[in-house]
Parts: C-alpha cells; structure tokens; sequence
C-alpha cells in the first residue's frame, strides 16, 4: 500500500507541474488526484 501511495505521490507532482504550463484540462485531473490522494492516505493512516 505504501507503494502505491508514493507512485500516486509522484504522479501528482507530476502532473502538478505540468499543469502549470498546461492549464485547464490538467486542473480537472490534478483535482480528482487531490481527492484521491487524500482518500489513500487516510485510508493507509487508519489501516497501520
């Protein structure tokens, strides 16, 4: 699970900074990451 949360970390940053040279389409993903990030985590929070 660790894992996979640091792969989802990775991608945000990712698409973090592509966002800002991109704009629009990519605001609608890295919110949906947002969201979903802070869903795992807590959900890895709770679990250990």
């Amino acid at each position: 699970m660790k894992q996979l949360i640091k792969l989802e970390r990775d991608c945000y940053e990712s698409l973090e900074k592509l966002s800002k040279t991109n704009g629009f389409c990519f605001d609608l993903l890295l919110d949906f990451l947002k969201k979903r990030y802070h869903y795992l985590n807590e959900y890895n929070k709770n679990r250990c």
